[in-house]
This record gives structure tokens, C-alpha cells and sequence, in this order.
């Protein structure tokens, strides 16, 4: 005998998946095509894969911490665009540390969860390194892991809030 489902639990699932790739086309379009159609079309037409990870590479940060000092550094005279770069980072991935664990049982602990938002921020790091779509930077797969976190605590506290809903007044 099958279990049926919950239409209004059908309808949620599907909002949260639509939301999931909603959130995963917004996330690439600010990443890796940040320069708009005009951009993309330029460098479509001048691309040369030995040469774009040769410049992918060269103008990459491996060191951690090192654009977070930097940041430091210049941000009384750049506040805006410290601010704009490092919220933007963990911002953009919040709704991963919320969307994943509802999406996928297997990512409701938080280890994996991080290690989820790590992998999808790794990606997104390695795509801008191999076809310079941007500059790879370490200390964006900390603050967009920090951003997943962040959205991991939001989850685990929501559901415990929903869970306090569902207790009988008289046992609080």
C-alpha cells in the first residue's frame, strides 16, 4: 500500500524547489556573468581556453584571509564596496543553508549541510578559475560557507519554533 501525499505538502515541496533554483540561477548570474548579455558575448568570441586559466590563475587568491585584510585595509575609503563584496558573499548563500536541508533529508545535520553550501560555493570558485568568468578567491568560499551557516542556524531555529507550535500550551 502507498503512502498518499499531502497536496498542500506537494505544493510546499515545489515551492521550495522552485525557490532552490531560483536561488542557483540568481547566485549565477551575480558570480559568473556579473558583466550582463554584452560581456558574455565578448568573451564568447575572444575565448581561448589555455589562456583564460592561464589569466584565471594568475589573477586568483589562494591565500586565506588575504582579500578579507586587504578589505580591511582600504575600507574607509572603499566602504561601500567592502561592504557590497562581503555581505554580498554571505547573503547570496544563506538560502542554501536554509533550502538544502529541507530539500534533501540526508543534508538536515549541519556538517553537511556546510559541506553541501562549500562544494556549490567550490564550484561556482573553480568555474570563474578554468573559464575567468571572474577572479577565484578563497576567502569567498569562506564567507559564502559562513553565509550557508548562517542560513543553516535560520533552518534549525525556525523548526524548532514550528516544532514549539505544535506542543499543547499546557506542556510549555
Amino acid at each position: 500500500m502507498t503512502e498518499k501525499r499531502n497536496p498542500q505538502d506537494t505544493f510546499l515541496r515545489v515551492l521550495v524547489w522552485i525557490l532552490f533554483i531560483f536561488c542557483m540561477l540568481v547566485l549565477t548570474r551575480y558570480i559568473l556573468f556579473k558583466g550582463g548579455a554584452d560581456h558574455f558575448e565578448m568573451y564568447l568570441a575572444k575565448y581561448d581556453s589555455k589562456k583564460m586559466m592561464k589569466q584565471g590563475i594568475k589573477h586568483a587568491n589562494f591565500i586565506p584571509l588575504a582579500t578579507l585584510r586587504y578589505f580591511y585595509a582600504i575600507r574607509n575609503h572603499y566602504s561601500y564596496i567592502v561592504a557590497k563584496n562581503i555581505l554580498g558573499n554571505i547573503i547570496g548563500f544563506i538560502p542554501l543553508g536554509v533550502l538544502l536541508p529541507i530539500l534533501f533529508v540526508r543534508l538536515q545535520q549541519a556538517g553537511k549541510t556546510i559541506l553541501a553550501v562549500f562544494l556549490i560555493s567550490l564550484g561556482f570558485e573553480t568555474t570563474q578559475l578554468i573559464f575567468n568568468l571572474g577572479v577565484f578567491d578563497v576567502d569567498d568560499l569562506l564567507l559564502n560557507t559562513a553565509g550557508g551557516a548562517i542560513g543553516y542556524l535560520f533552518y534549525v531555529i525556525s523548526k524548532r519554533l514550528m516544532y514549539m507550535d505544535n506542543i499543547p500550551a499546557a506542556l510549555r
